[in-house]
Protein backbone atom coordinates (compact mmCIF):
# COMPACT_ATOMS: atom_id res chain seq x y z
CA UNK A 1 0.00 0.00 0.00
CA UNK A 2 2.08 2.45 0.82
CA UNK A 3 4.71 1.32 -2.15
CA UNK A 4 1.92 1.98 -4.32
CA UNK A 5 0.68 5.02 -2.85
CA UNK A 6 4.52 6.32 -2.93
CA UNK A 7 4.24 5.76 -6.57
CA UNK A 8 1.08 8.04 -7.70
CA UNK A 9 2.50 10.59 -5.53
CA UNK A 10 5.32 10.84 -7.79
CA UNK A 11 3.97 10.12 -10.96
CA UNK A 12 1.26 13.64 -9.43
CA UNK A 13 4.57 15.75 -8.42
CA UNK A 14 7.13 15.13 -11.15
CA UNK A 15 4.86 14.88 -14.21
CA UNK A 16 7.77 13.26 -16.62
CA UNK A 17 6.63 13.15 -19.89
CA UNK A 18 6.68 9.15 -20.63
CA UNK A 19 6.48 8.02 -16.91
CA UNK A 20 4.10 5.42 -16.31
CA UNK A 21 2.84 3.77 -12.91
CA UNK A 22 0.57 1.40 -11.99
CA UNK A 23 -2.63 1.86 -10.42
CA UNK A 24 -4.73 -1.66 -11.07
CA UNK A 25 -3.49 -0.64 -15.22
CA UNK A 26 -0.69 1.15 -16.91
CA UNK A 27 -1.19 5.10 -16.75
CA UNK A 28 1.24 7.57 -18.59
CA UNK A 29 2.16 10.98 -18.72
CA UNK A 30 1.40 12.26 -22.18
CA UNK A 31 2.88 15.40 -23.50
CA UNK A 32 0.51 17.75 -23.16
CA UNK A 33 0.83 17.20 -18.73
CA UNK A 34 -2.38 14.85 -19.03
CA UNK A 35 -2.87 10.85 -18.51
CA UNK A 36 -3.62 8.27 -20.66
CA UNK A 37 -4.29 4.46 -20.28
CA UNK A 38 -3.66 1.30 -22.69
CA UNK A 39 -6.27 -0.17 -25.02
CA UNK A 40 -8.96 -1.80 -23.32
CA UNK A 41 -8.07 -0.52 -19.67
CA UNK A 42 -10.58 -0.37 -17.30
CA UNK A 43 -9.72 3.68 -17.13
CA UNK A 44 -12.05 4.30 -19.56
CA UNK A 45 -10.69 8.06 -20.92
CA UNK A 46 -8.31 10.40 -20.32
CA UNK A 47 -8.26 14.30 -19.66
CA UNK A 48 -4.95 15.91 -21.47
CA UNK A 49 -3.72 18.81 -20.10
CA UNK A 50 -1.68 20.17 -16.83
CA UNK A 51 -3.99 19.81 -13.72
CA UNK A 52 -6.22 16.80 -15.99
CA UNK A 53 -7.64 13.63 -14.29
CA UNK A 54 -8.07 10.19 -15.72
CA UNK A 55 -11.33 8.24 -15.38
CA UNK A 56 -10.92 5.35 -13.30
CA UNK A 57 -14.86 3.51 -14.56
CA UNK A 58 -17.23 5.99 -13.45
CA UNK A 59 -14.85 8.03 -11.17
CA UNK A 60 -11.56 10.25 -11.92
CA UNK A 61 -8.26 10.29 -10.81
CA UNK A 62 -7.25 14.23 -9.51
CA UNK A 63 -4.57 15.46 -8.42
CA UNK A 64 -6.09 19.15 -8.34
CA UNK A 65 -8.62 21.17 -7.68
CA UNK A 66 -7.62 22.39 -11.33
CA UNK A 67 -7.77 19.29 -13.01
CA UNK A 68 -11.23 18.45 -11.16
CA UNK A 69 -12.62 21.65 -12.91
CA UNK A 70 -10.71 20.61 -15.96
CA UNK A 71 -12.19 17.47 -16.13
CA UNK A 72 -15.72 18.28 -15.23
CA UNK A 73 -15.81 20.47 -18.21
CA UNK A 74 -14.95 17.82 -20.75
CA UNK A 75 -17.63 15.64 -19.08
CA UNK A 76 -19.92 18.24 -19.26
CA UNK A 77 -20.32 18.29 -15.62
CA UNK A 78 -21.96 20.86 -12.84
CA UNK A 79 -19.81 20.56 -9.50
CA UNK A 80 -19.27 23.16 -6.65
CA UNK A 81 -15.71 22.67 -5.97
CA UNK A 82 -16.74 23.67 -1.95
CA UNK A 83 -18.43 20.33 -1.91
CA UNK A 84 -14.84 18.84 -2.27
CA UNK A 85 -14.40 19.70 1.67
CA UNK A 86 -17.69 17.10 2.46
CA UNK A 87 -16.60 14.21 -0.29
CA UNK A 88 -15.33 10.88 1.45
CA UNK A 89 -13.52 8.37 -0.78
CA UNK A 90 -15.99 6.17 -1.94
CA UNK A 91 -15.38 2.33 -3.61
CA UNK A 92 -17.31 1.45 -6.43
CA UNK A 93 -20.48 -0.30 -6.16
CA UNK A 94 -20.49 -2.28 -9.53
CA UNK A 95 -19.21 -5.40 -8.42
CA UNK A 96 -15.85 -5.14 -9.95
CA UNK A 97 -12.82 -5.99 -7.92
CA UNK A 98 -11.36 -3.08 -6.01
CA UNK A 99 -7.99 -2.15 -6.57
CA UNK A 100 -6.36 0.32 -5.26
CA UNK A 101 -6.93 3.05 -7.76
CA UNK A 102 -10.37 2.76 -6.08
CA UNK A 103 -8.98 4.44 -2.92
CA UNK A 104 -7.50 7.35 -4.88
CA UNK A 105 -10.68 8.60 -6.45
CA UNK A 106 -13.40 10.68 -6.11
CA UNK A 107 -17.23 10.81 -6.55
CA UNK A 108 -17.94 12.82 -9.93
CA UNK A 109 -21.33 14.33 -8.38
CA UNK A 110 -21.48 14.32 -4.59
CA UNK A 111 -24.34 12.76 -3.07
CA UNK A 112 -26.11 16.21 -1.54
CA UNK A 113 -27.61 16.14 2.08
CA UNK A 114 -31.24 16.40 2.68
CA UNK A 115 -30.91 20.03 4.07
CA UNK A 116 -28.34 21.05 0.82
CA UNK A 117 -31.90 22.08 -1.36
CA UNK A 118 -30.87 22.16 -5.01
CA UNK A 119 -33.48 25.03 -5.54
CA UNK A 120 -31.77 28.30 -4.22
CA UNK A 121 -34.46 29.69 -3.34
CA UNK A 122 -35.48 27.66 -0.21
CA UNK A 123 -31.86 28.08 0.70
CA UNK A 124 -32.24 31.79 0.57
CA UNK A 125 -35.72 31.78 2.12
CA UNK A 126 -33.30 30.73 5.79
CA UNK A 127 -31.67 34.21 5.53
CA UNK A 128 -35.34 35.74 5.73
CA UNK A 129 -36.09 36.92 8.65
CA UNK A 130 -39.21 35.26 10.86
CA UNK A 131 -41.45 38.01 10.86
CA UNK A 132 -44.86 38.46 12.43
CA UNK A 133 -46.76 38.18 8.95
CA UNK A 134 -44.23 34.95 7.93
CA UNK A 135 -44.04 32.79 11.09
CA UNK A 136 -46.16 30.35 13.28
CA UNK A 137 -45.59 28.31 16.07
CA UNK A 138 -46.08 25.03 18.50
CA UNK A 139 -45.73 24.23 21.53
CA UNK A 140 -45.10 20.45 22.24
CA UNK A 141 -46.20 18.54 25.79
CA UNK A 142 -44.75 21.27 28.25
CA UNK A 143 -46.68 19.07 31.16
CA UNK A 144 -45.66 17.57 34.73
CA UNK A 145 -44.43 14.19 33.70
CA UNK A 146 -42.16 15.28 30.62
CA UNK A 147 -40.82 17.98 32.70
CA UNK A 148 -40.18 15.23 35.13
CA UNK A 149 -37.44 13.53 33.02
CA UNK A 150 -35.72 16.41 32.07
CA UNK A 151 -32.02 16.71 32.85
CA UNK A 152 -30.37 18.38 29.52
CA UNK A 153 -30.96 21.49 31.39
CA UNK A 154 -32.26 23.19 34.20
CA UNK A 155 -35.79 22.92 34.11
CA UNK A 156 -36.49 26.55 35.56
CA UNK A 157 -34.86 28.17 32.54
CA UNK A 158 -36.84 25.81 30.34
CA UNK A 159 -40.16 26.99 32.15
CA UNK A 160 -38.99 30.83 31.47
CA UNK A 161 -37.98 30.35 28.09
CA UNK A 162 -41.05 28.60 26.97
CA UNK A 163 -43.04 31.72 28.29
CA UNK A 164 -40.52 33.74 26.38
CA UNK A 165 -42.21 32.05 23.21
CA UNK A 166 -45.42 32.00 24.46
CA UNK A 167 -45.74 35.89 25.28
CA UNK A 168 -43.99 37.13 22.18
CA UNK A 169 -46.40 34.86 20.13
CA UNK A 170 -48.96 36.28 21.70
CA UNK A 171 -47.70 39.80 21.69
CA UNK A 172 -46.61 39.82 18.23
CA UNK A 173 -49.78 38.07 17.10
CA UNK A 174 -48.25 35.01 15.37
CA UNK A 175 -50.36 32.35 15.08
CA UNK A 176 -50.07 29.67 18.08
CA UNK A 177 -50.58 25.71 18.12
CA UNK A 178 -50.52 23.91 21.33
CA UNK A 179 -50.14 20.51 21.94
CA UNK A 180 -50.46 17.67 24.85
CA UNK A 181 -49.63 13.79 24.94
CA UNK A 182 -52.11 11.85 27.29
CA UNK A 183 -53.10 14.54 29.01
CA UNK A 184 -55.68 12.91 31.21
CA UNK A 185 -54.55 9.35 31.41
CA UNK A 186 -50.26 9.87 32.17
CA UNK A 187 -48.86 13.31 31.40
CA UNK A 188 -51.06 15.96 33.02
CA UNK A 189 -52.25 19.70 31.83
CA UNK A 190 -49.92 21.78 29.61
CA UNK A 191 -48.66 24.13 31.91
CA UNK A 192 -50.72 27.01 32.77
CA UNK A 193 -48.34 30.15 32.60
CA UNK A 194 -48.48 29.07 28.82
CA UNK A 195 -52.89 28.31 28.11
CA UNK A 196 -53.62 31.11 30.39
CA UNK A 197 -52.19 33.16 27.66
CA UNK A 198 -54.09 31.98 24.97
CA UNK A 199 -57.62 31.08 27.04
CA UNK A 200 -59.50 30.51 23.82
CA UNK A 201 -57.45 27.89 22.20
CA UNK A 202 -58.16 24.54 22.28
CA UNK A 203 -55.14 22.50 22.84
CA UNK A 204 -55.09 19.83 20.64
CA UNK A 205 -54.20 16.11 22.98
CA UNK A 206 -52.32 13.06 21.14
CA UNK A 207 -51.52 9.38 22.05
CA UNK A 208 -48.52 9.78 19.45
CA UNK A 209 -45.03 10.82 20.34
CA UNK A 210 -44.76 12.68 16.82
CA UNK A 211 -47.66 15.33 16.41
CA UNK A 212 -47.66 14.91 13.11
CA UNK A 213 -48.94 11.52 13.14
CA UNK A 214 -52.20 13.25 14.56
CA UNK A 215 -54.58 15.00 12.07
CA UNK A 216 -55.62 17.59 14.38
CA UNK A 217 -52.25 18.67 15.01
CA UNK A 218 -51.68 18.61 10.90
CA UNK A 219 -55.31 20.45 10.11
CA UNK A 220 -53.63 23.22 12.88
CA UNK A 221 -50.61 23.79 11.09
CA UNK A 222 -51.85 23.86 8.05
CA UNK A 223 -54.26 26.27 8.79
CA UNK A 224 -51.86 29.03 10.43
CA UNK A 225 -51.04 29.25 6.59
CA UNK A 226 -47.46 29.90 7.39
CA UNK A 227 -44.73 28.33 5.66
CA UNK A 228 -42.17 29.05 8.80
CA UNK A 229 -42.67 26.80 11.83
CA UNK A 230 -40.75 27.39 14.92
CA UNK A 231 -41.36 24.25 16.90
CA UNK A 232 -40.52 23.74 20.86
CA UNK A 233 -41.02 21.02 23.22
CA UNK A 234 -40.25 18.48 25.50
CA UNK A 235 -38.57 16.46 25.23
CA UNK A 236 -36.13 17.32 22.02
CA UNK A 237 -35.40 13.31 20.90
CA UNK A 238 -39.01 12.63 20.27
CA UNK A 239 -41.48 15.25 20.26
CA UNK A 240 -39.38 17.80 18.66
CA UNK A 241 -37.59 16.00 16.41
CA UNK A 242 -40.05 13.31 14.83
CA UNK A 243 -42.45 16.30 13.79
CA UNK A 244 -39.64 18.56 12.59
CA UNK A 245 -38.29 15.93 10.14
CA UNK A 246 -41.70 14.71 8.91
CA UNK A 247 -42.56 18.69 8.35
CA UNK A 248 -39.23 19.22 6.62
CA UNK A 249 -40.39 16.43 4.21
CA UNK A 250 -43.68 18.61 3.76
CA UNK A 251 -41.74 21.12 2.59
CA UNK A 252 -41.91 23.45 6.16
CA UNK A 253 -38.73 25.78 6.81
CA UNK A 254 -38.52 24.52 10.94
CA UNK A 255 -36.90 26.52 13.62
CA UNK A 256 -36.01 25.04 16.72
CA UNK A 257 -35.47 27.31 19.67
CA UNK A 258 -32.79 24.86 21.63
CA UNK A 259 -32.82 26.16 25.29
CA UNK A 260 -36.72 26.16 25.33
CA UNK A 261 -36.56 22.06 24.94
CA UNK A 262 -35.15 19.53 26.92
CA UNK A 263 -34.37 15.94 26.98
CA UNK A 264 -33.03 12.88 29.21
CA UNK A 265 -29.65 13.83 28.97
CA UNK A 266 -26.98 16.88 27.53
CA UNK A 267 -26.38 13.65 25.16
CA UNK A 268 -29.80 13.27 24.12
CA UNK A 269 -30.17 16.94 23.54
CA UNK A 270 -27.39 17.76 21.87
CA UNK A 271 -27.32 15.00 19.39
CA UNK A 272 -31.06 15.33 18.74
CA UNK A 273 -30.49 19.21 17.90
CA UNK A 274 -27.55 17.88 15.28
CA UNK A 275 -29.87 15.93 13.69
CA UNK A 276 -32.45 18.31 13.38
CA UNK A 277 -29.67 21.01 12.10
CA UNK A 278 -28.34 18.45 9.56
CA UNK A 279 -31.67 17.65 8.09
CA UNK A 280 -32.55 21.31 7.88
CA UNK A 281 -33.77 23.01 10.59
CA UNK A 282 -32.34 26.42 11.95
CA UNK A 283 -31.47 26.25 15.59
CA UNK A 284 -32.11 29.41 17.67
CA UNK A 285 -33.20 30.66 21.11
CA UNK A 286 -36.05 31.92 22.71
CA UNK A 287 -35.36 35.55 23.00
CA UNK A 288 -33.57 35.66 19.89
CA UNK A 289 -37.19 34.78 18.63
CA UNK A 290 -37.92 38.23 20.44
CA UNK A 291 -35.62 40.03 19.44
CA UNK A 292 -35.82 38.88 15.19
CA UNK A 293 -39.54 39.93 15.74
CA UNK A 294 -38.55 43.52 17.46
CA UNK A 295 -36.01 44.26 15.60
CA UNK A 296 -36.02 47.98 16.44
CA UNK A 297 -36.49 49.14 20.02
CA UNK A 298 -38.22 52.62 18.22
CA UNK A 299 -41.40 49.74 17.00
CA UNK A 300 -43.28 51.46 20.49
CA UNK A 301 -46.29 49.04 19.34
CA UNK A 302 -44.34 46.06 21.00
CA UNK A 303 -41.36 47.81 22.89
CA UNK A 304 -43.50 47.97 26.25
CA UNK A 305 -44.37 44.29 25.75
CA UNK A 306 -41.05 43.39 25.09
CA UNK A 307 -39.75 44.81 28.05
CA UNK A 308 -41.83 43.21 29.78
CA UNK A 309 -40.84 39.66 28.95
CA UNK A 310 -37.08 40.31 29.38
CA UNK A 311 -37.40 41.44 33.16
CA UNK A 312 -39.76 38.90 33.80
CA UNK A 313 -37.78 36.05 32.21
CA UNK A 314 -34.15 37.22 31.90
CA UNK A 315 -31.52 38.75 33.91
CA UNK A 316 -31.77 41.72 31.70
CA UNK A 317 -34.68 42.08 33.41
CA UNK A 318 -32.34 43.29 36.62
CA UNK A 319 -30.68 46.54 34.08
CA UNK A 320 -33.99 47.35 33.02
CA UNK A 321 -35.45 48.10 36.52
CA UNK A 322 -32.25 49.61 37.49
CA UNK A 323 -32.30 52.19 34.46
CA UNK A 324 -35.65 52.89 34.96
CA UNK A 325 -35.11 53.84 38.75
CA UNK A 326 -31.82 55.66 37.95
CA UNK A 327 -32.78 57.20 35.01
CA UNK A 328 -36.50 57.65 35.28
CA UNK A 329 -39.41 55.94 33.82
CA UNK A 330 -38.88 57.79 30.32
CA UNK A 331 -35.56 55.49 29.74
CA UNK A 332 -35.94 53.66 26.77
CA UNK A 333 -33.61 52.07 24.33
CA UNK A 334 -35.66 53.66 21.32
CA UNK A 335 -34.37 56.91 22.42
CA UNK A 336 -36.27 60.14 20.86
CA UNK A 337 -37.44 58.53 17.92
CA UNK A 338 -40.48 55.94 16.75
CA UNK A 339 -41.18 53.28 14.86
CA UNK A 340 -44.62 51.59 14.01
Amino acid sequence: MLDMLGRVLKLILTRRVGETVMIGDQITVTEDGGFSAPPGSRHRRSYGGPGGGLALGKRVFIHSMRGLRSANREMDQERDPQHLRGLAHELPTTGAATTNADLFSLPLRPKKLASQSSHPETRMSNLEFLSPQNCAIALIDYQPAMYQGVQSHDRLSIFNNIQILAKTAKLFGIPTVISTVAKDSFSGPFMPEVTEIFPDHKVIDRTSMNSWLDAKFRDAVHATGRKKLVVAGLWTEACVLFPTLDLLKEGYEVYVPADACGDLSVEAHNRSMDRMTQAGAVPITSLQFTFELQQDWARTATYNGVMEILKTHSPYGIQVRFSKWALGEHASEAGTSSRP
